[in-house]
């Protein structure tokens, strides 16, 4: 089995990467014009291919080759990269992410992305997302949607690694089109897949997407299920969308309390329509004893938080006891 990156092991990596820069860089080693014989530090599947990532996001007029990336000329004077290389055609992922990271350094966008890609496609969902992160600004840059359509294709893999972040990368892509696809249908998958490993923006989206029929059809008990996470994963906004539900009664049984409860943990999370709405209920007395003192502070509390209907109620309580 291939090592696992970690991120603790980023800094150790980027650590090694600059080191062997800075040796590359103040030895100034003799290159030779004699291109070195490709099995040197290649084989024969990789040697005569076109890495789709390196051709995706070229640094040049023309994409490099895998063999023209693998017979870099500084690869061949630095006895150091040579055993870097070894060791990812061994399938040995830090190997192949701080050969990425010291591209990255030369400013070689296309042959780090190489790297990248070989440590993705090794279960390095750290490199799926770095991969991803450079065909975006590659897409902004061009506008094409293979771009896009590759940087999709990356974030996806880093999702089917558990890296919670890249399914909501992409579940927003896939929503508003944002790299040139649009598909509300996988964008919903997504969102679902960031909830389960306990992603609370990932959590909100996909209630939102199960609330209000995107990609979906309306399912107010599973959107409640999403927002209830985001609300235990300390989003106050998700406390807000769950007591939403169970004070219309939609997808669960109303329930004034159970409303509350959520209103209560939203408002204490600093969000201001929690307080706004907890605020109301202790004015109308539901739910709760009523209590125009009460309602005054939660009104404050979500004027400060930039709720303009909350200032406007704490404005009109302002000469009330």
């Amino acid at each position: 089995m291939p090592k696992k990156i970690m991120k603790k092991d980023l800094a150790l990596l980027w650590g090694l990467t600059l080191t062997l820069f800075s040796t590359i860089v103040c030895a100034e080693p003799a290159v030779s014009t004699t291109t070195a014989p490709a099995a040197d530090v290649t084989d024969a599947a990789t040697a005569t291919a076109t890495t789709t990532a390196a051709a995706a996001s070229s640094d040049s007029t023309s994409a490099p080759t895998a063999e023209e990336i693998l017979n870099d000329p500084v690869i061949k004077a630095t006895p150091a990269l040579q055993e870097l290389v070894a060791q990812c055609q061994k399938d040995d992922q830090i190997s192949c992410l701080t050969m990425a990271m010291f591209y990255e350094r030369q400013q070689k966008v296309s042959y780090g992305n190489y790297w990248l890609e070989r440590a993705c496609n090794l279960g390095s969902a750290i490199s799926c997302v770095k991969l991803s992160s450079n065909l975006v600004k590659a897409y902004k840059n061009t506008q094409q949607t293979s771009d896009g359509e590759l940087a999709l294709v990356f974030y996806g893999k880093a999702c089917d690694l558990n890296e919670a972040v890249a399914c909501v990368i992409a579940g927003r892509a896939y929503q508003t089109g944002n790299f040139g696809l649009k598909d509300e249908a996988k964008a919903v998958q997504f969102f679902v897949r960031a909830s389960e490993l306990h992603d609370a923006m990932g959590a909100l989206s996909a209630g939102r997407c199960y609330q209000e029929g995107i990609g979906v059809t309306v399912d107010n008990k599973q959107a409640l299920e999403h927002f209830s996470r985001a609300c235990d994963l300390q989003n106050g906004y998700g406390c807000y969308k769950a007591a939403h539900l169970y004070a219309i009664g939609a997808g669960v049984e109303k329930s004034v309390d159970q409303s509350s409860a959520f209103l209560e943990k939203g408002c204490n999370l600093d969000d201001a329509s929690s307080c706004l709405f907890l605020g109301q209920q202790y004015l109308h007395g539901l739910g709760k004893e009523q209590s125009t003192a009460q309602a005054k502070a939660l009104f404050a509390k979500a004027c400060e938080l930039k709720s303009e209907k909350a200032c406007a109620y704490a404005a009109a309580l302002k000469d009330k006891n």
